[in-house]
């Protein structure tokens, strides 16, 4: 009987938790801007994979030379960086900021970021290299 009563209060949070976050006009403007900056990332690398040399200048905090270089299929992580920083902010946002809007902003605030630069470098190892 327990058991059901936990499961229970668990879907009510999660669906409360998704009613603050729909809620919230922060929250959908990094949520938008989180999808369409993986779509512009997916589509810009999908549109000049060809054109691409086999290495690519990735790292660029090690030494300049072969230690910045990376095969092309190393471009993707920018993408996938996105993806994951977004989903691990969404469930500590569920988690963490229960009730702390403080908190759960700068989450969101965060995970803007992190969409905004793994955007820039893409659109800049693209257009550095085409």
């Amino acid at each position: 009987m327990r058991v059901g009563n936990l499961s229970g209060a668990r879907i009510e949070f999660t669906q409360n938790a998704q009613k603050n976050i729909a809620g919230d006009r922060l929250s959908f403007f990094s949520f938008s801007f989180f999808l369409f900056s993986i779509l512009i990332q997916s589509m810009l690398i999908l549109l000049v994979w060809s054109k691409l040399p086999p290495q690519l200048p990735i790292f660029f905090s090690r030494p300049w030379g072969e230690n910045v270089l990376a095969p092309k299929l190393f471009l993707w992580s920018l993408p996938i960086i996105t993806v994951l920083f977004f989903f691990v902010n969404y469930f500590a946002s569920l988690t963490l900021a229960r009730g702390n809007l403080f908190l759960f902003r700068i989450i969101v605030v965060f995970s803007f970021i992190v969409s905004l630069l793994t955007l820039y470098d893409t659109l800049k190892i693209v257009t550095l290299l085409t």
